[in-house]
Parts: structure tokens; C-alpha cells; sequence
């Protein structure tokens, strides 16, 4: 929860980042989904992964809720567990922050 809840106060700060989902993070557990500018979400993933970062993206086994959240071409999801870092969130920021640049 409290990776989650950083990490969510640190997307808040961009100003192209649209976050899914509950605020509060004991009602979403780890998961974060978002999508940043005009980006799909594969591009958005394809970047992070370039610097190491891994994330999901795509529908989620939940295409329908994307349509209705309006996210037509899914989301990126970042996933946390024990072995997380607040540093690890701190790099992946930090690359948002050069994708939300070029956006």
C-alpha cells in the first residue's frame, strides 16, 4: 500500500498522466493502471522496457471496463509485491516524465 500510494502521489505530478482506478490504495492493492498523453499503451511499455522497467499493458482480461472507462486502447499496469523499491519508482517517474516530454 504505501508503494502504491507513492507511486501515485508521483503520477499525479505529470501533467499528461491520466491514473485508473481507486485513489485510496487499500482498495486497489498493487496495481496501478494508467496511460500517459496520447500514447498507446504498448508505446508507453515498450519505453519503459527499454530502461528496464517492466510493466503490462493492453486490456487486462478486461476489455469491456476499458470501453467504459474510456481507455479504447487499453492500459499500461505497474504491478507491486514485497521485493519493490521505492527507488525502482523513482526510475520509472523519471522515464515518464521524458515520455510525457515527447507526448
Amino acid at each position: 500500500e504505501e508503494l502504491t500510494e507513492y507511486t501515485i502521489q508521483e503520477m499525479e505530478k505529470l501533467k499528461k498522466m491520466r491514473i485508473y482506478g481507486p485513489k485510496d490504495p487499500k482498495m486497489r492493492g498493487g496495481i496501478i493502471s494508467f496511460n500517459i498523453g496520447n500514447l498507446e499503451p504498448h508505446q508507453t511499455a515498450l519505453i519503459l522496457d527499454q530502461y528496464g522497467i517492466a510493466v503490462r499493458s493492453g486490456f487486462h482480461c478486461a476489455e469491456p471496463l476499458h470501453q467504459i472507462i474510456g481507455a479504447e486502447n487499453g492500459t499500461v499496469r505497474a504491478s507491486y509485491y514485497i521485493y519493490n523499491t521505492k527507488e525502482e519508482i523513482d526510475k520509472m517517474i523519471e522515464v515518464l516524465k521524458k515520455i510525457e516530454e515527447i507526448t
